[in-house]
C-alpha cells in the first residue's frame, strides 16, 4: 500500500484512461502533496445530544461550521469522489 502523490492525483482526475480515482469539481489549489482538501457543501444536518435533527444552509460568505460538544453533523461536499476497489480513501478533519 502507498499514498497517491499530487502528480498521481492530478493525472487520475484529468486522464480519462485512468479509472482509479475521480474528483468532480476538482480545484487545483485544494491539492496538497498527498491529499486533497475538499470543500463543504451548501447544506448540512446537525444532530444535538438529545437526537434532535436540524437542517441548515451554509452561509455563502462564511464557510466555517462550528460543532458544539455532543453534536454531530452530516455535510455534503462540493466535490464528488469516485474510487475503484483498489483505492482506499480516508477522510480527516481540519479544525481550529
Amino acid at each position: 500500500m502507498y499514498l497517491l502523490n499530487n502528480t498521481q492525483i492530478t493525472k487520475s482526475v484529468f486522464d480519462t484512461k485512468i479509472k482509479y480515482l475521480g474528483i468532480e469539481n476538482f480545484e487545483k489549489q485544494n491539492l496538497q502533496h498527498t491529499s486533497y482538501y475538499f470543500r463543504l457543501g451548501t447544506t448540512y444536518v446537525k444532530f444535538n445530544k438529545d437526537g434532535k435533527v436540524n437542517n441548515f444552509e451554509m452561509p455563502e460568505d462564511n464557510q466555517i461550521l462550528i460543532i458544539k460538544p455532543n453534536e454531530y453533523v452530516i455535510v455534503d461536499s462540493v466535490e464528488v469522489f469516485s474510487l475503484n476497489n483498489k483505492i482506499y480513501g480516508t477522510i480527516g478533519s481540519l479544525s481550529d
